[in-house]
């Protein structure tokens, strides 16, 4: 197995202490003021000594995780329409934040789904939100699940408990804070401060036996965990043991004032003959001196790392940038990633953009994911965790004018990674949809009443996962004109059922599908067995039902 080392990414999105950035780092012990200047733009990635190459990707699965940043509110997301029993509630209590029902049916994301809780009916009873007809397609195809009511919870919560029990009860550590619920759905143990992602968890799992014997990232040259929207605590390992790998809407991240195209590597052996070639020249010359001081040794293993990691990148990119080149005799002619997503971000928005540049940056963040796995090969690990975000979501106001195009775009990521899997497939022999899965956060719902324009902290949320390996969510006894919601979707009723007990809670649902379960499915999807989930997952001993056979949540297939 190729030995990885750490480096560093001081150009973190979050501002943290010395302690916190210990932890996040794994407390590696480069001093860093000396460094600023020359790895202002570096990023965490294991060592890429080794050629790139290595294992067939037959194994090859990835998890992309996609965090609404600010608490998305989820209630008009998944909305409730026709004969379902909260429509009734929904246009009484959310008032000038309800979507119409009209507007719902003219845009075509009425859901087929006929089944509330086991209870079924005669008219499909649930909507997306107007803007997110995409969504609403895949859904309907059996590719896209939605699993309602899902939060952070130490313990299960059951409907309907009382004031005095729920006080007695362990919670999450503040809820209804952004910083803290972030952390916490990340860290997936939200009754402890945070020390480690689930995410980071499962790679420190996999580096470990018996993983390796069972052929999971032996050939890696890069680190498993990945993120396109800097540092993410999703991605911190304990210890530090897998560094993340943070990578930008372009690429590897240069040297600071080089640029890609000034690397002996990537200009066929020549530097260029100007001021910054003959600088970068002169820099690499340094870096291939040995020392004895074990910090200046260090300095010249994250610069000559830095180069290699970069033609790691590259060389990934390359590899996704030339799938629309027909693969063998009589092969399917695939379509360039670049062409995909910026056919259906023009087609939804009525743009004519001709360059990707001109996308918002997540959508572009899942653009660069898309091309690594497109040029998985390059990077050599059979399981590859992924990161990136939207903001936005914190609408306290202006709700009304700020979701729909949030929506949208959400809209436009699906559909987007949706075909741009099948793309790859297309072309790639070693690849099949089912190998990738999109999955959902955010911080919180909103609450169910409305403030003055818009809407407050809240918790239990709707969540989404899409991707080949969904299973077609069909209710029991149902077909594929029948669909389910998954969960458990609450009493839409302030003071109801789903309430946080108390006064003046205003619809802030207690989740009944903890992040432990959400994430467990995933997991065991992934490759971890069974009896390890609770070591990444320990709150799955706190009485919660086994996500791996509950019927509620069977909306990733497992074989």
């Amino acid at each position: 197995m190729r030995k990885k080392i750490q480096s560093f990414n001081i150009h973190s999105p979050t501002v943290m202490g010395r302690r916190q950035f210990m932890i996040r780092t794994g407390g590696a012990g480069l001093g860093l003021s000396g460094l600023a200047s020359t790895i202002a733009n570096m990023t965490m990635m294991g060592e890429a000594t080794a050629a790139p190459g290595g294992a067939g990707m037959s194994d090859y699965k990835a998890l992309i995780c996609l965090f609404l940043n600010g608490g998305c509110d989820s209630n008009n997301l998944l909305i409730p329409i026709n004969d379902h029993p909260g429509r009734a509630n929904y246009d009484v209590d959310r008032q000038f934040v309800a979507v119409p029902e009209a507007d719902i049916s003219a845009a075509g994301t009425v859901l087929n789904v006929k089944e509330v809780n086991g209870d079924t009916y005669t008219t499909n009873v649930y909507g997306l939100h107007p803007e997110c007809q995409f969504m609403a397609n895949r859904f309907n195809a059996g590719q896209l699940a939605m699993i309602a009511n899902c939060g952070t919870l130490a313990v299960p919560i059951a409907p309907g408990v009382s004031q005095d029990e729920y006080k007695s009860l362990t919670k999450p550590i503040q809820l209804f804070s952004h910083s803290d619920q972030v952390n916490e759905w990340f860290s997936s143990i939200p009754q402890n401060p945070f020390i480690s992602g689930w995410a980071g968890r499962i790679a420190n799992l996999f580096e470990n036996a018996p993983y390796p014997g069972q052929g999971i990232n032996q050939d890696g040259v890069s680190s498993m965990l990945m993120s396109a929207a800097g540092n993410s605590d999703l991605l911190v390992s304990p210890g530090g043991g897998v560094p993340q790998y943070a990578v930008s809407t372009s690429g590897a991240v240069s040297l600071e004032s080089y640029g890609t195209n000034y690397s002996s590597a990537l200009s066929g052996g020549v530097y260029r003959t100007n001021d910054t070639g003959r600088r970068l020249n002169a820099i690499e010359g340094i870096t291939n001196f040995e020392h004895d001081h074990v910090i200046e040794q260090g300095h010249n293993d994250v610069m000559k790392s830095a180069r290699d990691n970069e033609g790691t990148i590259g060389a990934a990119t390359a590899e996704a940038d030339a799938i629309a080149t027909p693969v063998g005799v009589n092969a399917p002619t695939g379509r360039h990633l670049d062409d995909i997503f910026l056919n259906v971000y023009n087609d939804r928005v009525g743009t004519s953009f001709g360059s990707t540049s001109s996308l918002p940056k997540d959508i572009r963040e899942l653009l660069m994911i898309c091309k690594m796995i497109a040029g998985r090969n390059c990077l050599g690990n059979n399981r590859q965790i992924f990161f990136f975000n939207k903001g936005g979501f914190d609408n306290h106001s202006n709700i009304n004018d700020n979701l729909p195009g949030l929506l949208r775009d959400v809209d436009i990521m699906v559909e987007a990674f949706m075909q741009s899997m099948q793309a790859i497939a297309d072309v790639q022999a070693d690849f099949d949809v089912n190998m990738a899965t999109l999955f959902e956060g955010s911080d919180f719902n909103r609450t169910w009443t409305p403030n003055s324009s818009g809407t407050d902290h809240a918790w239990g949320t709707h969540v989404f996962c899409c991707g080949g390996a969904v299973e077609e969510a069909v209710a029991p006894g149902g077909s594929p004109s029948n669909l389910k919601i998954h969960g458990y979707f609450p009493e839409l009723a302030v003071n109801g059922a789903n309430d946080v007990p108390g006064n003046n809670n205003r619809g802030r649902w207690v989740p009944q599908i903890s992040t432990d379960q959400y994430y467990g499915r995933l997991a065991k999807w992934f490759g971890v067995s069974s009896s390890d989930l609770t070591t990444i997952f320990p709150n799955l001993n706190h009485g919660f039902d086994d996500p791996l056979t509950l019927e509620e949540l069977d909306f990733l297939s497992l074989t």
